[in-house]
């Protein structure tokens, strides 16, 4: 049986005959023209006992130029599918970069000046939306303390400015002429009681420093309430 119209060369057809088995087998081969073909070959033995070759032959020259042209498609479209998948991981890259240049974004602008910038959650990865927030609740707290310390040194300076300018007003006046050692006795006592009230505030200020911080431990110390009232009284 022969199935084609490139079968030409009968020694083909010879050589399968030899090679034929009682099992089926498959064999490739090509006529003088170099016409390809596929043949199926194997003994069937009749009912007097004797045995009759039968063989399939099949022209796969169509095969082979479908398997040809689908290589070339291959090649030519393979180029194109990487060049594809080249830029679409790189616009996924890219997309999942944004938030993080976001990040860069916000983080050049922040400055002791200006803590008010904060940074967007809204599509955002779940993962990076968690940092971001925890990232915006860090600024909202330096802003909280930047501005405390900014009003701390305000309430400081105007506090210490008072009695600085009664030392200088009171040294001044003093130096204007000159003075008994009474009157320089006088201004002297009245110095140390600016200079005292300079100490109090200067104490204050380290005892806040201290409380202030985490790891401060404040010292207990027994007090005598009846001595604390009438110091008050």
């Amino acid at each position: 049986l022969k199935s084609g119209s490139g079968l030409k060369d009968p020694r083909a057809e010879l050589r399968a005959v030899r090679a034929a088995t009682e099992q089926l087998t498959y064999s490739d081969s090509s006529d003088c023209e170099g016409a390809k073909f596929l043949t199926a070959s194997k003994l069937i033995r009749l009912k007097d006992g004797s045995r009759v070759p039968v063989l399939l032959s099949m022209d796969n020259a169509h095969d082979q130029a479908l398997l040809s042209a689908y290589l070339r498609s291959t090649l030519i479209a393979l180029p194109l599918l990487l060049v594809f998948i080249g830029l679409t991981a790189w616009g996924a890259v890219q997309r999942g970069l944004a938030p993080l240049r976001e990040f860069r974004k916000v983080a050049a602008m922040v400055s002791t000046q200006d803590l008010d910038h904060r940074l967007s959650v809204v599509n955002m990865p779940q993962e990076l939306s968690e940092l971001a927030q925890g990232i915006n609740f860090m600024l909202h707290r330096l802003d909280a303390g930047v501005q405390q310390l900014s009003q701390f040194s305000d309430d400081l300076a105007h506090e210490l400015r008072t009695p600085i300018n009664n030392l200088m007003g009171k040294a001044q006046v003093t130096l204007s002429r000159e003075r008994t050692s009474e009157e320089y006795q006088a201004v002297l006592v009245s110095c140390t009681e600016e200079l005292e009230r300079v100490a109090r505030i200067v104490s204050d200020m380290l005892f806040l420093a201290q409380v202030s911080h985490p790891s401060a431990l404040a010292p207990f110390e027994a007090v005598a309430l009846e001595a604390e009232a009438a110091k008050v009284a």
